[in-house]
């Protein structure tokens, strides 16, 4: 898989304990829930090829593509019956679905200390932010941390590009409408662009005036 692939722990300013630790999280998710674990994996993907296209320098390029393999980590708190749910979860089931950022950041604690990990914690626990402020914390635009706006982009584009129990993905297309539509709102505008090239999109988000 090219996440661990191209940018291997063992290549970046980690300790050995920490990487198996990593190791051993990323193999609890897959067993409490495969398909969470398999959207980690592209997110993962995106988020690399997206921090290339901004041209992050290569630590950056790592904490982002990271951040994106283990931004759902804290899934594995959830029960199976609410993350599988087909159909719309109810306002106390969404509760319960937004402290998964929260949770992530608690499964890293024991490596919370490690540099690398102490920028990916920020990123995990952010990544439903939205520019104009409506995320889960309801924080905005420059108090973001920029890999949690990279992650946010790609995420949403994943979950829309795949099926799900309860309904089938859209097209790549259609999913980059959507990122424009909500850029300034949702996304932010340097990312979307981004995102649009990457993928061979020749659209551009509109600027404000």
């Amino acid at each position: 898989m090219r996440h661990l692939g191209d940018l291997a722990l063992k290549k970046l300013p980690i300790p050995d304990f920490a990487a198996k630790f990593v190791r051993k999280m990323l193999q609890d998710l897959e067993s409490h829930d495969k398909e969470t674990y398999e959207h980690c994996v592209r997110v993962s993907q995106m988020c690399l090829r997206l921090a290339e296209e901004l041209g992050l320098n290569p630590l950056e390029t790592a904490m982002a593509t990271y951040a994106g393999l283990l931004h759902d980590l804290g899934k594995m708190k959830i029960p199976v019956e609410i993350l599988n749910k087909p159909g719309r979860l109810t306002p106390e089931e969404f509760e319960i679905m937004k402290k998964h950022t929260q949770y992530g950041v608690d499964l890293l604690e024991k490596v919370s200390h490690v540099p690398f990990f102490k920028e990916i914690n920020e990123a995990i626990l952010y990544h439903h932010e939205r520019v104009d402020g409506q995320g889960y914390f309801g924080i905005a635009r420059d108090k973001i941390p920029y890999c949690s706006k990279i992650i946010l982009v790609v995420d949403t584009v994943d979950a829309m590009t795949q099926d799900r129990a309860y309904r089938k993905g859209v097209s790549l297309e259609l999913a980059c409408e959507e990122l424009i539509r909500c850029t300034g709102t949702q996304f932010e505008p340097e990312v979307v662009d981004a995102f649009l090239n990457a993928y061979g999109r020749t659209q551009k988000v509109a600027r404000a005036a």
